[in-house]
């Protein structure tokens, strides 16, 4: 088992993704994921490469890899695989968001919201507001999705930098005024808050 442990522990330090390594290993990926606490040290690894296979490989069924991520990780591991997934979906170049929008993100957030997988917690949502600059066109229908989670618990991030820096108040007033009302109920903010 410990020999099992080191060379898992060496893949996610070392390892690299490619569609014929994902389909020899998803069956050992979704074991893995269901027990993710107990691969520290490298369970944030586990979980970047878990989000980098949900968001780039078409062949998988999506809803079996959140079952695995989520069905049995703590509020912190649920947190951390929300950075994770928005790592990888800023990096979904823009010709291919509309049809990841499409295809699986839009219908994952309102599964969440929905309470399937996992309930989403106030640090969660948190997490998962910081997508929404990296969705573009998007932006508009992400909001809306967004003002249906739980109030977020606003201690980092980096969402209220990137509407400040960005045109996506310009290019969406209306979603953007209804986003800063949401991130205001939270009983949370950043101590920049209060002052603005």
């Amino acid at each position: 088992r410990e020999a099992c442990r080191a060379v898992w522990h060496g893949f996610l330090t070392w390892g690299r993704l490619s569609p014929p390594t994902v389909a020899q290993l998803t069956p050992s990926f979704l074991r893995l994921l269901s027990t993710a606490a107990t691969v520290d040290p490298h369970g944030d690894r586990l979980l970047d490469f878990a989000a980098t296979i949900i968001t780039f490989d078409n062949a998988i069924a999506r809803d079996a890899w959140f079952s695995a991520v989520l069905a049995h990780t703590s509020s912190n591991q649920a947190e951390q695989f929300a950075f994770s997934l928005g790592k990888a979906i800023a990096a979904v170049p823009d010709e291919e968001l509309a049809p990841s929008w499409n295809t699986w993100i839009s219908r994952y957030w309102s599964d969440r919201n929905d309470g399937r997988f996992a309930p989403i917690t106030p640090r969660e949502a948190a997490a998962i507001v910081d997508w929404l600059p990296d969705l573009g066109l998007m932006f508009d229908e992400a909001v809306r999705l967004a003002c249906k989670m739980p109030p977020p618990e606003l201690t980092h991030g980096s969402v209220l930098r990137e509407l400040a820096d960005g045109d996506l108040p310009a290019k969406f007033p209306a979603a953007t005024w209804h986003l800063l009302r949401y991130l205001d109920s939270g009983s949370s903010k950043p101590s920049f808050w209060a002052k603005a």
